[in-house]
């Protein structure tokens, strides 16, 4: 199966993380050339695979509970094997790679606020700890949570 049997060219843009001054685009944050998971799961939201569309779901609604390949393959009654081809013909990336993704997005989005801690938000996302979270933020975006955290707030600061 191919991306553009997938695709039907429409977007959701609610999840989507705004920076100040516009829409921020991950892809110029990330190491690697890459759509950003809600990129890519918005491509693929009317696949005929009803699979690959729960697992898409999962990952996008419930990405701060435990979540393994092995549960998904399970609860969308497939095998690991082909739960895992299946998903990177459709996606071009993997489970585990899209689950990390999700729970950045998620992550930056709670570090908007003021006065949010870095554990609290490592907990509520799935990221386990405030090492963890703060190891992954760089790594997938370029910059540190107190750096994104002073994109936000530090301009708001010197305007006061």
């Amino acid at each position: 199966m191919k991306l553009d049997a997938c695709h039907d060219g429409s977007g959701d843009s609610a999840d989507l993380v705004d920076a100040p001054g516009g829409g921020y685009d991950w892809s110029d944050r990330t190491r690697q050339t890459r759509a950003s998971f809600h990129e890519r799961s918005a491509a693929v939201t009317e696949c005929d695979n009803p699979g690959i569309r729960k697992v898409l779901r999962t990952i996008r609604y419930e990405y701060s509970r435990p979540l393994t390949v092995s549960s998904l393959a399970r609860e969308c009654g497939m095998s690991v094997r082909s739960l895992h081809r299946l998903y990177r013909s459709v996606t071009g990336t993997t489970i585990g790679q899209d689950i990390i993704a999700r729970r950045i997005e998620a992550a930056a989005m709670m570090l908007r606020e003021d006065d949010v801690k870095l554990e609290p938000v490592a907990m509520e996302t799935g990221l386990g700890n405030a090492k963890n979270l703060c190891r992954l933020f760089k790594e997938h975006l370029g910059l540190t949570p107190g750096q994104w955290k002073e994109s936000f707030h530090g301009r708001r600061a010197g305007a006061a």
